[in-house]
């Protein structure tokens, strides 16, 4: 994280034999970076508000801080106030994963609030009206928006107002991705229904697991890739209502995922009605498929019977599962 070098409170002493003079710094200052950590695939934005020494006493700091895309997408946001007027300064930071290609932009919203008042009690109803001691109010409508940095000088003299919060003006700051695309490496299980009978012919058992590609770092791979199945080793079926055939390269959805549906269908009944554990078992491997080369995604063993239907040995995956390839 890039660290300012902000104003600080400046006071200046000029002695003579008959007089002194003191300076007061009246000012806020806004500041805002953003920055991208490759090793980590990190995106984090900080934004902070800070009052100088004598504005600090009559006025409390408040930040916001909003991360966009570069399609105006809202990635992250939030927003902080030094609520007890104590510190002088107020800071947001906001942490999250990176997209590849993409650019960021943050930007900070500074604002000052007023912290002393008082009551008119002629109008009808009381209003309450805020101290504006240096006339922040004066930024309120100046359109300020300014790279990084700013310092907002209060500019003077005294000044009442309704509203508390005191609108300065936004800095910004802005940082792109530029790691490649991740590389789809395995799956894992995001849903399973487990055993379930078919409603056309409950007698007969189907198992339903959708799949999420993800990448070598363990992230989804979120965009639509085509995958395909490939059978091994694969056993007669003793139901006697024909072999399964491996599906040809079909596409994901646009999350990465897709579904695999296991059953020996209703057109076994007649077959599993004499006999309920019939079926067959076989060796599935998924690949991805298309323009690139094909990676192997996923190595399994599936025993699918009209009363049972088994994956690596289990009946239900646990969602999160990371198959083995």
């Amino acid at each position: 994280m890039r660290i300012p070098t902000l104003p600080i409170a400046v006071i200046v002493l000029i002695s003579a034999s008959f007089f002194a003079h003191e300076t007061k710094a009246q000012g806020v200052s806004g500041y805002t970076a953003i920055d991208y950590y490759q090793d980590t695939n990190t995106v984090d934005a900080y934004s902070e508000t800070d009052l100088d020494y004598d504005t600090a006493s009559e006025y409390s700091a408040y930040v916001s801080l909003t991360v966009r895309n570069q399609y105006g997408s809202v990635m992250a946001s939030d927003d902080a106030l030094d609520g007890c007027g104590c510190y002088g300064y107020v800071a947001v930071e906001l942490l999250f994963s990176g997209t590849p290609d993409a650019t960021y932009i943050a930007t900070g919203t500074h604002k000052a609030y007023a912290n002393f008042y008082y009551i008119d009690y002629i109008d009808s109803p009381h209003l309450t009206y805020w101290y504006d001691y240096f006339n922040f109010g004066f930024f309120e409508n100046a359109g300020i928006s300014s790279p990084w940095y700013y310092y907002f000088s209060g500019p003077g003299p005294l000044e009442t107002r309704l509203p508390r919060q005191i609108t300065l003006g936004t800095v910004y700051d802005s940082d792109s991705v530029t790691t490649t695309k991740a590389k789809p490496d395995r799956l894992k299980v995001v849903q399973d229904s487990g055993q379930q009978p078919i409603a056309s012919c409950p007698s007969i058992i189907t198992r339903s697991i959708v799949y999420q590609v993800i990448g070598t770092t363990g992230n989804a791979i979120n965009q639509t890739l085509k995958v395909k199945e490939a059978l091994f080793n694969q056993t007669t079926n003793t139901c006697g209502n024909g072999q399964s055939s491996a599906s040809a390269c079909i596409p994901t959805t646009t999350a990465g995922q897709f579904l695999d549906t296991l059953s020996i269908t209703c057109g076994g009944v007649s077959g599993a009605q004499n006999n309920p554990s019939c079926g067959f078992s076989q060796n599935q491997k998924i690949f991805t498929c298309g323009p690139t080369v094909a990676i192997e995604l996923s190595s399994v063993t599936h025993s699918i019977k009209a009363n049972e239907v088994l994956v690596n040995g289990t009946l239900q995956f646990i969602y999160g599962t990371v198959l083995s390839k």
